[in-house]
């Protein structure tokens, strides 16, 4: 039977040749922009945990909602959480409030951030970020790092004096002076006019706030653990202290959250386009393979071929033709998102809007089970659906057909 699929699949070569480049190009297409498309997303989330949220955070229930300076808790619970993430990832100790920075004459309002140095260079991209000067590091303790813009508004420079006011954790106001150790550009401008860090124990001191923290910021290795980590960490830590909550990136920023999922949606719809293109064409080229053989497909009912036969032999025509051009899709679409995945695709225009969103302008797609049998899966699986319901008029073929035609020929 394969043997006569075979030979009517190129009975046509022409047609046939152009229905399997069009299902190879959609399906590599697909293959390779979902690929980008999945790796930017990879690549916008490691960048947004990296710099701020974390992929999860520990931190008091009411913070995320209202946080206030109040709402800490001791940092022995680090250790809890360092136990149940393993090896799968680090643990940042964090505390943050909003103060009054001002340098000479000029004053603005900044969110300052107390971390531990040495524990933020391996995982976190701020320290990799400094343009000038160095991430609090050296023997002084009573330094402080500015986001560009910020350092630019107060006029300060490196080894100047950057004056910090706000309230501590008991009420009483402060003024601390620190010295200017570095200067960070992460490319958010609006980040970079508004953020500021000093050492934990620093932020502790001058804050009044000895061994607490804010929150226990996760940074995992790998983003796909993080239902797994989330899970024992609300079993090791939550069961200990009830008041505190674990909390992902996506209650984090839920905005950030909102923009993949819209994006996502966006290009769900160009691809769905793109595949119902391409599936009403191979409709088209099956409508008319069944016009063009009704004749020869009467006269073998006529001599007792049974239409379901005929039916599936159609059937396995299409599946063939169709297979044919996912698998030269699938190794074109492969060969193409491993060579820009070894050399990185640019965006032209993105740059911009690309460090807005703390994202490098490089890409780097990898082909992925999701990337890979997604798109070209569904459309397979529309092809077959297609099939079933241009071929169902197989079942009514009647050999009056051939002998009609027949007896008109032998008339003349």
């Amino acid at each position: 039977m394969w043997m006569l699929v075979w030979r009517n699949v190129w009975r046509r070569k022409g047609r046939s040749l152009i229905t399997v480049a069009a299902v190879a190009l959609s399906s590599a297409i697909l293959i390779f922009f979902v690929s980008l498309q999945e790796s930017t997303y990879s690549l916008a989330i490691d960048a947004l945990s990296r710099f701020l949220t974390g992929h999860l955070q520990v931190q008091q229930r009411d913070y995320l909602d209202d946080p206030k300076l109040e709402d800490s808790f001791l940092a022995d619970v680090s250790n809890i959480t360092r136990h149940a993430v393993g090896i799968r990832g680090a643990v940042l100790e964090r505390l943050a409030a909003g103060v009054l920075l001002s340098s000479g004459e000029r004053a603005f309002v900044a969110s300052i951030v107390g971390v531990e140095a040495e524990q933020e260079r391996p995982v976190s991209y701020f320290p990799r970020k400094v343009t000038k000067g160095s991430f609090l590091e050296g023997s002084d303790s009573r330094q402080i790092v500015l986001g560009e813009g910020l350092a630019r508004n107060l006029a300060a420079d490196i080894g100047g004096e950057v004056t910090v006011l706000g309230q501590s954790s008991e009420g009483s106001l402060f003024i601390e002076p620190l010295t200017l150790s570095g200067i960070l550009k992460t490319g958010n401008k609006e980040l970079d006019r508004s953020i500021a860090f000093v050492d934990l124990e620093t932020f502790a001191d001058i804050f009044a706030m000895p061994d607490k923290v804010h929150s226990l910021t996760v940074v995992l290795k790998d983003s796909r653990q993080l239902p797994a980590v989330r899970a024992d960490i609300e079993r090791e830590v939550l069961s200990q202290h009830p008041g505190l909550a674990v909390r992902s990136w996506q209650e984090i920023s839920p905005e950030f959250a909102e923009s993949i999922a819209l994006d996502r949606a966006s290009g769900g719809i160009f691809f769905i386009s793109l595949q119902a293109i391409v599936l009403l064409g191979l409709i088209n080229v099956l409508s008319m393979s069944l016009a063009e053989r009704r004749r020869e497909h009467s006269m073998l009912v006529a001599i007792g071929v049974r239409r379901g036969f005929l039916y599936r032999l159609m059937l396995l025509e299409s599946l063939l033709l169709s297979g044919i051009g996912l698998i030269a899709g699938i190794a074109l679409g492969t060969l193409v998102t491993e060579y820009f995945g070894w050399r990185g695709f640019f965006i032209p225009g993105m740059e911009e809007a690309m460090s807005e969103w703390l994202i490098e302008t490089a890409v780097y797609p990898h082909i992925g089970v999701y990337s890979l049998f997604a798109g070209a899966g569904i459309f397979y699986g529309s092809a077959f659906i297609a099939s079933f319901i241009v071929y169902l008029p197989v079942f009514r073929i009647s050999p009056e057909l051939a002998l009609r035609t027949s007896e008109i020929g032998g008339g003349r």
